[in-house]
């Protein structure tokens, strides 16, 4: 469903759904609602709803996902609020909410989340608040929060986190409050905090 501008409202349930791949509706670009009701789905692809720019209401059931791809919700710009419930999700590919420059409200619920990959949610401009636990956290890519210019509170809990990439927080000028709970923390690479 590559780029079907006409489209402004999916809703799906797939009930035997397990696998969904690469560019399943990125480019829609009047989509403004999305619904997925998948119980069984394991795996999603690269470029899921990249580029959604209409993108406003967004609601995924999957809660034996493990696995998603680069790009999940890369670019959709009108995005303001995200909710995941994931608790068997282990993998976060790159670009994960980056560029979506709305975005006010997060919510991830990722109990055994392991590895989040580079630029998870760079260059989000209206977000001024990000709160993550993530018990089984062991690895951050580069620019998790890079660029994000309006936070000003960050708590992060992760006790397994072993290694955060570059680029940590560079460019989020009005951080005020800082907070990580990392005691197994060996390696943080260069430019971690910074304008």
């Amino acid at each position: 469903m590559y780029k079907c501008c006409a489209l402004t409202s999916f809703r799906f349930e797939a009930p035997a759904l397990t696998t969904i791949g690469h560019g399943f509706l990125m480019g829609c670009c009047a989509l403004t609602d999305f619904r997925l009701d998948a119980p069984a789905l394991t795996t999603i692809g690269n470029s899921f709803l990249k580029q959604c720019r209409a993108l406003t209401d967004f609601r995924l059931d999957a809660p034996v996902l493990t696995t998603i791809g680069h790009g999940f919700l890369k670019q959709c710009r009108a995005i303001t609020d995200f909710q995941l419930d994931a608790p068997v999700l282990t993998i976060i590919g790159h670009g994960f909410l980056k560029q979506c420059s709305s975005l006010t409200g997060f919510q991830l619920n990722a109990p055994v989340l392991a590895t989040i990959g580079n630029y998870f949610l760079s260059e989000c401009r209206a977000l001024t608040d990000f709160q993550l636990n993530a018990p089984a956290l062991t690895t951050i890519g580069h620019g998790f929060l890079m660029g994000c210019s309006a936070l000003t509170d960050f708590r992060l809990d992760a006790p397994a986190l072993v290694t955060i990439g570059d680029d940590f927080l560079m460019g989020c000028r009005a951080l005020a409050n800082f907070r990580l709970d990392a005691p197994a923390l060996v390696t943080i690479g260069p430019r971690f905090l910074g304008n």
